[in-house]
């Protein structure tokens, strides 16, 4: 932004400082600026940061920045008064766009003469980058540069039905604009319109169709405030950046807006002969309020880590525009002035008084902390090594998504439909809902991963999402699949060698056989699984709590998922394991034991089952017993008889005391009462 020295001098009663001087302070208090010498003056060129454009694009308020910055005195001027038309020319003013259009001034001046500006005026322009027209363009842009609203001055005698519109473009409208170039516009577009034609692009550009020049006698002047996001999106869409655009995209306080329009009109009284020819045309007046911020002087030097005196701290906010009410004398209630929009909160106000007082002045203290030692996140080392266990098992980590679609959500049991929930504004149809259940993402997996290999495992440590009576309920579970493609591969392999990875992630975290079981039955968040699995298999505790579950999916949902075609029809097996549940079972206390003194009896059993009988059942039936010589059951056979709809289950019984050689009759002993145990539940001793 391009500030004249002279512009800046005549808001301030004393002599500024040097341009250099300024030059320092401008680039220490408010961002990268540099100067040059142009004619009889000095041009700052200050790059300000976003947040203050819209608030200091004016030379006016840039002048009470300098004021706080050189402790000198602002040259307040008497507010000129609209005086009383003596005709009145018909105009009126229409706005439909008042989303965008927040507020709109206006008024007719007659018996303008058109004429070169004077010198003043015409030097400020060009030394500030702008080029001298005539007197009445160049008054616009002059206020432009004094106050930082943009005006706009059109040629009444063009305007046709003698009214403004205010509104947005139609689909395919066009306009030429003053340079001549011709934009095309859509409903997006805001435009200044008499009642046949777009005369301006808002905020923007104004046509050539209601140009000012050398025959024109009366003029309608416009000053209004439009929507920042709205002109900014305009500007880029049209690719068209101009002083006015870069203002409005940065917001601008409507309380300027009116002093733009009464400074313009006293301008052109005086330098265009104008005369008012109406009484103000008003749309939409915005009436701003002042924020009032409650201001705590202990508060600021804690904030700062210093402290500045109390009566700096004043002078600065004085200086700034700012209005103290002393409430007590730590306690102040500080008035932001209006057409500061970027003081919003106690934070910005100590950030101008930091700004101006200068950073440099402030001590370097460094923070005073105590350096403590990471407090070790158990459950997060316990996550990691449940990854590392995956890995040495042979399955590849995968991260996805925690959302699922509708089609997702079709396919749940009814119990996951009713507590999901998602995001207010999801950023696409995709990411609609926080995934329920790991089961979702892994079968997306396998869709994905077919299209490359026939068989793979997988697996993801995530979390799931629920909602319970407006609670939200985030579990963490460990999943994976093992999916084939390969027909010899029987689905009953598939979900034995998933077993086994759940068996050896148990063994590896030292749980015991009697600290869990498999069981064909659940609670209810696992037992609806049904919908989604042909054949499910329940970890549980030694509690009776479910742990997690392993699934064969269904035919059905493979079609779903068009994981089964007519090239391809692969056996998927899932599983799921509630790791909080999990990380309760595992004892992590290291229990020394020396290498037996005595030697181990291993004595072999054979039981002929059904085939819905579960090993697990078995081996529990025999623990069950609680024979403590028996220290370990190995299952080392199956053999299915397919005739007859029967098993035979081969077991490794080990039995040792740890205090003598176990006899031939102790070990017959235990034999006996466990070939009589499982008798008596219809299995066949062979």
């Amino acid at each position: 932004m391009l500030y004249s020295y002279n512009l800046l001098q005549s808001y301030i009663k004393q002599k500024l400082p040097s341009a250099k001087y300024i030059y320092e302070m401008l680039n220490r208090c408010l961002g990268d600026t540099s100067f040059s010498k142009v004619k009889a003056d000095y041009v700052f060129d200050v790059e300000l940061s976003p947040n203050r454009i819209g608030a200091l694009s004016g030379h006016k308020h840039m002048a009470l920045e300098l004021c706080a910055m050189f402790d000198l005195d602002f040259k307040e001027s008497s507010e000129y008064k609209l005086k009383k038309p003596k005709k009145v020319i018909p105009m009126s003013v229409k706005n439909q766009a008042k989303k965008t259009c927040e507020c709109y001034f206006g008024i007719v001046l007659d018996d303008v003469k058109i004429k070169e500006s004077p010198k003043f005026i015409k030097d400020a322009l060009e030394n500030c980058g702008m080029k001298s027209i005539n007197n009445v363009v160049d008054i616009t842009n002059y206020v432009m540069l004094d106050l930082g609203q943009p005006m706009h001055a059109f040629d009444y005698s063009k305007i046709k039905g003698s009214k403004i519109i205010v509104r947005n473009a139609k689909k395919g409208e066009k306009i030429t604009v003053l340079t001549g170039d011709q934009y095309l516009l859509d409903e997006d577009v805001m435009v200044i319109a008499n009642e046949e034609e777009a005369m301006a692009i808002a905020g923007i550009k104004g046509g050539i169709n209601a140009e000012i020049n050398n025959s024109t006698k009366t003029i309608v002047l416009e000053s209004a405030n439009f929507k920042n996001t709205n002109i900014y999106k305009t500007s880029k869409k049209l690719k068209l950046t101009t002083d006015a655009s870069v203002r409005f995209s940065h917001s601008i306080s409507s309380h300027i807006t009116y002093q733009a329009l009464k400074r313009a009109v006293e301008l052109l009284e005086k330098y265009a002969d104008a005369k008012i020819a109406s009484k103000e045309l008003v749309a939409n007046e915005l009436a701003e309020r002042n924020n009032i911020i409650p201001f705590n002087l202990e508060r600021v030097n804690r904030l700062i880590g210093q402290e500045i005196p109390s009566k700096d701290i004043q002078r600065i906010l004085v200086k700034l525009g700012y209005k103290i009410k002393k409430i007590s004398s730590n306690l102040w209630n500080v008035t932001v002035p209006l057409y500061r929009l970027n003081v919003l909160i106690f934070e910005d106000i100590v950030d101008d008084i930091v700004r101006i007082y200068g950073l440099d002045n402030l001590e370097l203290i460094p923070p005073k902390v105590e350096l403590l030692a990471v407090k070790n996140n158990e459950f997060f080392d316990f996550k990691e090594t449940i990854k590392d266990i995956a890995v040495s098992v042979g399955l590849n980590e995968v991260y996805n998504y925690s959302f699922i679609n509708d089609d997702d959500l079709n396919i749940l049991p009814d119990l996951f439909k009713e507590k999901v929930f998602g995001p207010k504004n999801c950023l696409s149809l995709n990411y609609k809902y926080m995934n329920p259940i790991l089961a979702t993402s892994l079968i997306k997996n396998v869709v994905t991963n077919l299209s490359n290999f026939d068989n793979g495992k997988i697996f993801q440590l995530d979390k799931t999402y629920l909602s319970n009576e407006n609670i939200v309920e985030e579990n963490t579970f460990f999943g994976f699949t093992l999916y084939d493609v390969n027909k010899k591969t029987k689905e009953k392999d598939l979900i034995l060698e998933s077993k086994g990875i759940i068996e050896t992630m148990l063994e590896k975290l030292s749980v015991s056989n009697s600290q869990y079981y498999f069981s064909d039955k659940a609670d209810e968040r696992y037992g609806c699984l049904n919908v989604l699995f042909k054949t499910l298999i329940f970890l549980h505790n030694n509690k009776g709590e479910t742990v997690g579950y392993l699934g064969l999916v269904n035919d059905k949902i493979k079609t779903e998922y068009k994981i089964k075609n007519d090239q391809k029809n692969p056996s998927v097996v899932i599983s799921e394991i509630d790791m909080a549940k999990l990380y309760k079972m595992v004892d992590y206390a290291m229990d020394f034991k020396p290498i037996p003194k005595y030697p181990a009896s291993i004595k072999d059993i054979s039981v002929l089952v059904e085939n819905n009988v579960l090993i697990q059942d078995v081996i529990l039936n025999i623990l069950n017993l609680k024979i403590d010589e028996l220290k370990d059951i190995d299952l080392f056979d199956v053999y299915d008889l397919q005739d007859n709809g029967k098993k035979s289950l081969s077991f490794h019984l080990i039995f040792r005391n740890e205090n003598k050689t176990l006899e031939l009759e102790e070990i017959d002993k235990y034999l006996k009462l466990i070939t009589e145990s499982l008798t008596k539940l219809g299995y066949i001793i062979r």
